[in-house]
């Protein structure tokens, strides 16, 4: 199985966001974290924790393994 690179993943939050319409307001109220902190994970998924990780994709509605694994 070959994993995304983080460049990868982060393209693929912004895509997965942009296409389902889903604010970064939105996700910061969902995961109660600052508007800054979810620009920073969005941009180096790389920095989260496997918990908001899992967070992140049920609040915008992605599989994890969807995620961060090269088809």
């Amino acid at each position: 199985m070959k994993y995304k690179s983080n460049e990868e993943i982060s393209d693929c939050i912004i895509l997965h966001i942009a296409k389902n319409r889903i604010t970064k307001k939105y996700i910061e109220r969902e995961m109660s974290l600052s508007y800054p902190t979810i620009l920073k994970f969005i941009d180096n998924p790389g920095s989260l924790k496997y918990s908001q990780l899992v967070l992140l994709c049920k609040v915008i509605d992605i599989d994890i393994i969807e995620l961060i694994t090269k088809y």
